[in-house]
């Protein structure tokens, strides 16, 4: 999905913040007033963008909160997984596109003065789900991440479920 055609280019010589936070749930329905602390806390750190995981979040598109606007590509029905992308002013003036790829990967790409920045948000299936599911999570993330030109600069953020130790 294309965004707007952007009006800013993030400068290489200056801090691009970020980061990455699961929620485990910003659900309105379930946890009413739990986005806006989420988005407190990020500008609280001045974070331009953040990948946030177990969202819950249904639906598409864009949802704007008090001072964050969300990317989420939600899911139909289930209130389970979802990753989303929290962008902050600054960061929204130089967003080129973004791609929800499934409910586990969203990809967003960012106007830079050298290259262009992607940014990719994941939440892994956990160690206990079919390997099936896990083979074609790694195998998307794969495809995902071999499509960046090879001048532009790759960012994978988010939960990757595995367990340290037995």
């Amino acid at each position: 999905m294309d965004a707007r055609p952007w009006t800013g280019f993030l400068k290489t010589t200056e801090c691009f913040r970020i980061g990455y936070w699961n929620v485990r749930t910003v659900n309105q329905e379930t946890q009413p007033g739990k986005l806006n602390g989420v988005m407190r806390n990020l500008d609280k750190f001045r974070i331009d963008t953040a990948g946030l995981s177990e969202s819950r979040l249904t639906g598409f598109g864009t949802l704007n909160s008090e001072t964050y606007p969300i990317l989420y590509p939600g899911l139909e029905t289930r209130k389970e997984a979802g990753v989303v992308m929290a962008l902050s002013s600054r960061a929204k003036k130089c967003l080129v596109d973004w791609k929800p790829i499934n409910e586990r990967i969203l990809r967003a790409c960012f106007a830079t003065s050298q290259a262009k920045l992607r940014v990719i948000v994941v939440y892994a299936p956990t160690n206990d789900t079919v390997d099936q599911t896990k083979d074609d999570f790694y195998r998307v993330l794969s495809n995902v991440v071999a499509k960046a030109h090879r001048h532009d600069i790759v960012t994978l953020c988010g939960d990757f479920n595995d367990k340290v130790g037995s």
